[in-house]
Formats: structure tokens, C-alpha cells, sequence
């Protein structure tokens, strides 16, 4: 027991002996107490005082009541184990109830679901779905509020099977929930965001008589990056995540510190993509020049990359995930941070409305969302003169930051395993190796009409796909069938170290890029691995990352801007030996000659731009 509980276990002893009259200690009273600590925001006081109250009582008609109320404060207060206790305990409760009411029936549902959440939030998520499943089962949706339950259990029902990789079932429990209500915008996005990561085409397919499109469809502006590259659509989209949003509670203020103060704020600073690209960012930083911060919310743990951002931030690397979002902006206030760096963007566990609340004079996004993110509160995007012309633009929420380079930074420290022979890799000793170890998310049904293109006009060639769920590839075999192609796909599962995914582009002749979403990160260890990257160009961000990066590595022959000139050049490598030598013999020069991995170069210049953006911040 923690000296806070202690004190609190003492305090509500008091409370409870001036609450008693002859012994007894009315549950009105002592609910009435308890809400006005709650209101005062004393929690875990508040929970004493159950705690307290069903030590004395623990048979009293009102016990459930009391140990629901403490189970939702010790869920707030992140004690997930207490939580799924007290809920168990008042579950067990109900469960003695011979006739239940209607009102007892619907509390029986919401302890299982109360049950699951705490379990979930415990990473004990097959059991969380046993609970959620007995809502399902026993629900009844002819009563409106028990109907509500089970839309509700559906819907988390479907993220946590999304999460542990079960897509088909999380696809079931989202369409269930859509046929109990169809008007459901997060419960669409949710569904259309699973067939997208399952290659289940197309994603918005009618479900019974419940049509989509994805055009007027609630989705993300991520989810929008796979299906059009017009900037000015995915402004649309991204503005409209933010249609209502509260002022600004921090204003911006200057500061003029010695050090200026760079703040990273993200849930990814682990075995994440993102992370893999700025971990050399932080170390190279200039210390003697900055400060450099981070700003945490990422589940913990172990990885050696998660622990070289923390050691590079020193004793600035600040957890974040037990403040709201007010309070991590009061936070990173308090600090006196300069420039604040948003590394997520609208993509998972975001949290815009700490940007919202203005807690820096200059704040940028960066990395996490290839796209505009429509926020307010985002001043600058950080880019390359390829990656966002200067007409495109005014198809941005946020002013272009121009680095003079290349506007990706990458990881010199990237190490492989040895490289496998084509057999352990399950590919034929003889012909071309085509591949795309993208997500599989970024596969359209475009791009598979246009490798099934380029595999038939290379005889004997194959290509190799990522995929991270049986699912995904049971679909993507449907697809090539289709194409008559099935043969020729060699699949690929996601290798559970970086080490041994990185040796495996060694072993493939050429990355054929997707689009409209392009490679990032996959892109940047395809090239790092001298494995040339052909990509198809477009208009939009995530559609230029692969030209702006090949730009940068001066293989800019690599860039087509049709799909035509894409499937021809394809072939035309394939073909042409001698000229794929050569473009194969660069590509391997690439880490000691090129801009694309010059982190020193890369740093100087994002310190030199940020200086000189705080000196302007200054002097207006």
C-alpha cells in the first residue's frame, strides 16, 4: 500500500465515523460524500471511502452500487487490477439476482463490459473478449438501451480483434454493430480501415443494404492516402477531423533562452517507423546549442532503438501518458519549449488537442502523417522543394518548411543479418525478383492490375509481397487468381526483428513502389540495403515520398510520373542487364555518397532553419 493510500484509508475512516449515526452508516450519505470528492476532483479518496464503507457492510442491498462506483474511480485512477475486482465483485452480485429487472440486466452488461475494458487495459485481451462476448450473447436488442450496449461492446470488440491481427472477426463485430445502427461514423471508419489493412476490395462494398462511399465516408485523411492523390481532397478530409476545436488555452509567448529548446512529442518512440528515422536526429543533435525534449505517451518498452532516444534527451525525456491533454500542454509550457515537433499527425494514439492548446510559439508536424493534417495549432510542415512544390501549397493547412535536401532523416546505425539465399527466402534460384514490402494496406487494386502487367511481360519473373495477416493474404491470392497471376506472388511475412527484415531486400531485384501512397520508412531501408526503388509520382505528399527520396540519392531516372512509363521502365530493368548493373551498382554506393544519408548534413540543417525561425519569432 503507497503512502497516498494510507493517508486516504485514514482520512475516509474519519469521514465514515462522522457519517455513522448509531453504528450505521446511511449509503445515500455516504454516495452524496463520496461525489463531492469526486467533483473535487480527490479521487482516490473517494474510493477509500467505498473501500471503507463495504468493509463494514459487505451484505448491504446496496453493496453493487458501491463496488461499481469504486470500480469506475480505480479504473480513473489507472488501477486497472482494483478496477476489474470491484467490478467482479459487483458483477457476482447481480449475478445472484433470481428475476432481474430490467435495470439490473442492463448493470450485468455493463460490469462485463466495465470487466473487459480493465482487462484490456491489464493486456489480457482474449479474456476482455470473453467478457464482451457474453454482452453479446445475453444482450437483448429489442430493449433500446441494451441494443446501446451491445453496439458499443461491438465496437471495441472490433479494434482489440484488429489489434491481435484476428481482421476477419473484427470485420464481424463491426458489421454486426453497423446493422444494429448504420448511422455510426467512428463504426464505419473502423470497418472501412480493416478491409483497407485486409486488401478486402473494394473497401467500400455495400454491407447488405448498407451503402458506402468512400468519398463522402467518414474516414480519416490516413485512410484517404490510399485512395486518391489529390491534396486538395485530403484537405477536405483532414480539416473536417477538426470541424469543431476549442481556442487556444496557452498563448504562444518568446522566449530567449541560451539553448533553444526543441520539444518531440509522440506515441511511437519505440520499435516504430517513425522512430527508426529520427533516432540519429536526437543524438546528433548540437548539445551545446539545443535542449532537446521528448514528449512520451508510447506503451513502454524494452527496445534498444526506444532506449537510444532516451538516452540522447538525457533528463528530458518526459512521460506524458497520465496527463490529459490540458495538462501535457501546461506541461510542455512550464518547460519553455521553443519549437514543438508533432510526430503523429492523425494516425494512432494522436493527440491533436495538445497541439490545440498552443503550449509553443512555433509548432511543426513532421513524419507521422504524410499528408496535411488540417490541425489548428500546426504552423509549419517539414519537407523538401519535391515533396511540396510551391503550387501545391495552398493545398496545406500548415506553411512548407523547406529543407535544402531531402526532408526525411534516417538511421546510419541500421545493422542486417546476413543475407539469405533465395531458397530460405522460398523464391526460384532463376529469374527477376520484383517486390514490394510496403504495408499492405498501401496495395490497390490499380497497382495489382499493373504488377500483373509487368510479371507477364517478364517471363519467369516473380514478386514478392508483405503481408501481415493470413487474411490479407488469402485475399491477395483471390486477387492475383483473378489476374492470372497467382503463380507468380511469393508472400512475405513481417520478420519479427529489423535486422532480419532488412537483409531481405538484398535478396530482391528491384522495389516496385505503391501508389498513391508511397513507401516512407520501407522505402528508406529498401535504398539504405542498395536495392533500387521505382516509384510513380503523383501530386500529394504521400504520393511524392518515394521521388523525393530518390531525388535526394540522385537516382532521380527511377521517378515516373505515368502509370504507363512505371510498368514500362519495370520491364525494361528486368530485361536490360547491363543496364540494371549499373543503376544496381549506384544504388549500392548510396550510404557513403549520398545527401539521402548524410544525418550530420541533415542536422546542420534543420538546427540552422530552426534558429533562424525562433530568431524571426523573436523579433516580430
Amino acid at each position: 500500500m503507497t503512502k497516498s493510500q494510507t493517508k486516504h484509508d485514514k482520512e475516509a475512516r474519519r469521514i465514515l465515523s462522522q457519517l455513522s449515526r448509531k453504528g450505521k452508516i446511511d449509503f445515500a450519505a455516504l454516495d452524496e460524500r463520496a461525489r463531492q470528492l469526486k467533483a473535487d476532483k480527490q479521487n482516490g479518496l473517494a474510493a477509500a471511502l467505498y473501500r471503507g464503507w463495504l468493509q463494514r457492510n459487505p451484505g448491504h442491498a446496496m453493496a453493487a452500487n458501491a463496488w461499481f462506483w469504486l470500480g469506475t474511480l480505480l479504473s480513473k485512477e489507472k488501477d486497472h487490477a482494483g478496477a476489474r475486482d470491484a467490478f467482479i465483485a459487483a458483477r457476482d452480485i447481480h449475478l445472484r439476482v433470481a428475476n432481474p429487472s430490467p435495470e439490473q440486466r442492463l448493470d450485468l452488461l455493463k460490469l462485463h463490459y466495465g470487466i473487459g475494458q480493465e482487462l484490456e487495459a491489464l493486456d489480457k485481451k482474449l479474456e476482455a473478449l470473453e467478457e464482451w462476448r457474453w454482452v453479446i450473447k445475453y444482450g437483448n436488442a429489442a430493449y433500446a438501451d441494451e441494443r446501446d450496449a451491445m453496439i458499443r461492446t461491438l465496437n471495441i470488440m472490433g479494434k482489440v480483434l484488429k489489434d491481435i491481427k484476428q481482421p476477419q472477426s473484427a470485420i464481424k463485430s463491426l458489421s454486426a454493430s453497423l446493422l444494429l445502427d448504420p448511422k455510426q461514423p467512428k463504426a464505419i471508419q473502423a470497418m472501412l480501415d480493416v478491409r483497407q489493412q485486409s486488401c478486402q476490395w473494394p473497401i467500400d462494398a455495400p454491407l447488405n443494404d448498407i451503402e458506402f462511399d468512400w468519398k463522402t465516408a467518414p474516414l480519416s485523411v490516413f485512410q484517404v492516402l490510399n485512395l486518391s492523390d489529390d491534396p486538395e481532397i485530403q484537405l477536405n478530409f483532414a480539416r473536417a477531423m477538426y470541424s469543431t476545436w476549442p481556442e487556444a488555452a496557452l498563448p504562444p509567448q518568446c522566449y530567449n533562452h541560451e539553448k533553444i529548446r526543441i520539444g518531440y512529442a509522440s506515441s511511437d518512440l519505440n520499435d516504430h517507423p517513425v522512430c527508426r528515422l529520427v533516432v540519429e536526429l536526437f543524438e546528433l543533435h548540437d548539445k551545446d546549442r539545443f535542449e532537446i525534449y521528448a514528449f512520451d505517451w508510447t506503451k513502454d518498452s524494452k527496445s534498444a532503438l526506444r532506449q537510444r532516444v532516451i538516452d540522447a534527451c538525457g533528463d528530458h525525456f518526459i512521460r506524458i501518458d497520465d496527463l490529459d491533454d490540458f495538462e501535457a500542454a501546461q506541461l510542455i509550457n512550464e518547460n519553455e519549449i521553443d519549437v514543438l515537433f508533432d510526430l503523429h499527425g492523425a494516425t494512432g494514439n494522436c493527440r491533436p488537442a495538445i497541439f490545440g492548446h498552443r503550449p509553443a510559439p512555433i509548432q511543426i508536424a513532421y513524419l507521422g502523417l504524410p499528408a496535411t493534417s488540417g490541425q489548428p495549432g500546426i504552423d509549419y510542415v517539414l519537407c523538401d522543394r519535391f515533396l511540396i512544390p510551391e503550387e501545391y501549397a495552398p493545398h496545406y493547412s500548415e506553411k512548407p518548411l523547406y529543407m535544402p535536401d531531402v526532408f526525411q532523416a534516417s538511421d546510419r546505425q541500421r545493422t542486417n543479418d546476413p543475407i539469405p539465399s533465395r531458397a530460405e527466402c522460398g523464391l526460384p534460384e532463376e529469374g527477376f525478383v520484383f517486390c514490394c514490402l510496403n504495408n499492405d494496406h498501401k496495395y490497390t487494386p490499380a497497382m495489382l492490375d499493373a504488377w500483373a502487367r509487368i510479371l507477364k511481360r517478364t517471363p519467369g519473373s516473380v514478386l514478392v509481397l508483405s503481408v501481415g495477416t493470413p487474411l490479407a493474404e488469402e485475399n491477395l491470392k483471390r486477387e492475383g487468381a483473378a489476374r492470372d497471376i497467382e503463380d507468380r506472388l511469393v508472400f512475405s511475412r513481417r520478420m519479427p526483428r529489423i535486422d532480419q527484415y532488412l537483409s531481405r531486400f538484398a535478396v530482391c531485384d528491384l522495389f516496385l513502389d505503391t501508389f498513391p501512397f508511397n513507401a516512407g520508412t520501407t522505402a528508406n531501408d529498401a535504398l539504405w540495403m542498395g536495392l533500387p526503388l521505382l516509384t510513380l509520382c503523383g501530386r500529394s505528399f504521400a504520393a511524392r515520398m518515394g521521388g523525393a527520396l530518390l531525388t535526394a540519392a540522385g537516382l532521380d531516372e527511377l521517378i515516373t510520373h505515368s502509370l504507363a512509363d512505371y510498368e514500362d521502365l519495370a520491364v525494361e530493368l528486368a530485361q536490360n542487364p547491363e543496364r540494371y548493373q549499373r543503376l544496381r551498382a549506384r544504388s549500392g554506393e548510396l550510404r557513403a555518397n549520398s545527401v539521402l544519408f548524410d544525418m550530420p548534413r541533415f542536422v546542420r540543417n534543420l538546427e540552422n532553419i530552426l534558429t533562424e525561425q525562433v530568431r524571426q519569432r523573436q523579433t516580430t
